[in-house]
């Protein structure tokens, strides 16, 4: 309703760079991130290009009214990168990004951004002039061809948006320091998510240091690098294949957690789908060695092989010891699968 309204006369009731009309964005972008988590594909990839729309049009009123350097970019900012994470999420990793951007493979989005932020030194979001029908939404998803422009567009939406943050907190040394290693950790993750792996590891590097020097830096680098994690939403606060099955859930096994309760969780889940699986994570943050200790359905070889290459192929934030990443052995986790 809130994105209807947004293309009524009653809009013009506001001038361009009035924060009500921003507010008015937000909530139309925030909308429509609950609309894709309840839509089965393609017609969910419809609402995350318009969330990263009205978010790209609620950091351009906020620009207008209150500068280029204004803090409070940073939240729309951020919902720009999240609305392009869940585009790219089904993919895992995404280790040819270049070939894409290198124009060997012609895309269908708009390669650049609005004409009128062309010469941007930071270029916006390039979806507005994306065609939302069904058929052209199932093209996008179905063929190949297609879906590499898509992630193409993505890996440049969220990067040139982060790339952005970082710019803020540079030119705002008044916000905290341990929310601009939270941005750096996320710049890496990025990065790692299109298999970027240097350029992952420096910013992963850098948030470590700049943590290091921050007042409550050291709670911060436990929470982001003690162990191992897999790449979740980009948040502003610090913490298809249509026949693959989505992840619900993934629930990390510590140590102290014994076989007893491994049972125990197994039994709460009752029917449901779930692996029971045991890897090692890399230093760059891939899955190795991967074995299926327990499944539901059990010894289904079609449902293993599934859960195998859907967890083969999420990328991990490494863990940190002074700052360089090691590999992480015996890492134990259960995957709940829709």
């Amino acid at each position: 309703v809130i994105a209807i309204m947004l293309n009524n006369p009653w809009a013009r009731n506001y001038e361009k760079d009035d924060l009500k009309l921003a507010e008015a964005y937000t909530r139309a972008a925030n909308w429509q991130m609950d609309a894709f988590d309840i839509k089965p594909p393609p017609e969910s990839i419809k609402h995350l290009i318009m969330a990263a729309n009205y978010y790209s049009k609620t950091a351009d009123i906020i620009e207008k009214a209150k500068g280029l350097d204004s803090s409070d970019l940073i939240n729309p900012l951020y919902g720009i990168v999240n609305a392009n994470f869940k585009l790219v999420e089904p993919y895992g990793f995404v280790p040819n990004i270049d070939t894409f951007i290198s124009g060997k493979l012609y895309p269908v989005l708009p390669s650049n951004f609005d004409s009128e932020f062309s010469n941007d030194a930071f270029p916006r979001n390039p979806y507005r002039a994306l065609d939302f029908s069904p058929e052209h939404l199932s093209r996008i998803v179905q063929e190949e061809k297609y879906t590499f422009s898509l992630i193409q567009n993505a890996y440049k939406s969220g990067r040139n948006a982060l790339i952005r943050i970082l710019d803020l907190y540079e030119k705002n040394p008044s916000l905290s320091r341990v929310s601009f290693g939270y941005a750096l950790t996320h710049m890496g993750d990025w990065y790692l998510r299109f298999y970027k792996r240097s350029y992952a590891i420096a910013h992963y590097q850098q948030a470590y240091q700049t943590l290091i020097a921050s007042e409550y830096g050291y709670e911060a680098i436990q929470t982001l690098f003690s162990r191992p994690r897999s790449l979740g939403n980009f948040e502003y606060e610090p913490e298809f294949e249509f026949e693959r099955h989505k992840v619900i859930s993934a629930v990390e096994l510590l140590d102290k957690e014994d076989d007893v309760l491994i049972d125990e969780l197994v039994k709460e889940l009752g029917d449901a789908k779930y692996a029971l699986v045991e890897f090692n994570i890399s230093r760059y943050g891939a899955v190795r060695n991967l074995s299926i200790l327990a499944s539901n359905p059990p010894d289904n070889v079609r449902f293993r092989r599934m859960a195998r290459s859907t967890i083969n192929s999420t990328p991990f934030r490494p863990k940190l010891e002074e700052g360089q990443p090691i590999t992480t052995e015996n890492v134990k986790m259960l995957y709940r699968f829709q």
